[in-house]
């Protein structure tokens, strides 16, 4: 079998008490490779609610800024450091800030072809 689909690499820069986001879900899935200094990440619950509201199959077509954020419950709080990766799957709403230093990371945005 293959793998179908198409792939976004970004790079983020970011400085310590500046959050490059606020907090938001992506459309698509994710990994994170924290390349240099620290980065406090904190993952909420997916908002299943406005796939069932708007009868969408996934979330590619909603506009994460024009959806109400979660409630503050944090599924889980990570520091992730030089060498760490982290993957996120859609849906799920998240923010990340650089601690002590900068912080550079890259994010390898997956986007699977629907045949």
């Amino acid at each position: 079998s293959e793998l179908v689909a198409r792939f976004a690499l970004n790079l983020y820069l970011s400085v310590p008490g500046y959050p490059g986001y606020p907090i938001h879900f992506d459309s698509h899935d994710f990994l994170i490779l924290q390349i240099y200094g620290s980065k406090q990440w904190e993952i909420y619950p997916r908002t299943l609610s406005q796939l069932q509201q708007h009868n969408l199959p996934d979330y590619s077509q909603l506009d994460a800024s024009q959806q109400p954020p979660p409630p503050e419950s944090i599924l889980q709080s990570l520091n992730l450091k030089a060498g760490d990766v982290l993957y996120v799957p859609k849906g799920y709403w998240h923010r990340a800030q650089a601690q002590d230093e900068r912080s550079l990371h890259l994010t390898l945005g997956f986007y699977p072809a629907y045949v």
